[in-house]
């Protein structure tokens, strides 16, 4: 996932999705780009991100890893 601010100044977060299948071919898609209202904590992305996961019924438990670009959320938008 990512986080970064569009050309109005409005947080948007990007998720993509990586499966591997039974044959050890991976894919990786978008699966959504959400703009995030007046905060982008790390409690605002937990959230968002549960509910994309909620939106494309995917299960929590079948998630091996979360991986961000490691930069700090700005807590002052």
């Amino acid at each position: 996932m990512d986080e970064s601010t569009d050309l109005q100044d409005t947080a948007q977060l990007l998720i993509a999705i990586r499966g591997i299948d039974d044959k050890f071919i991976a894919n990786e898609e978008l699966l959504s780009t959400d703009h995030l209202e007046d905060t982008a904590t790390g409690q605002d992305l937990l959230e968002n991100v549960i509910k994309a996961l909620d939106r494309f019924e995917l299960p929590l438990d079948k998630f091996a890893s979360v991986t961000t670009d490691g930069v700090p959320c700005n807590s002052d938008r």
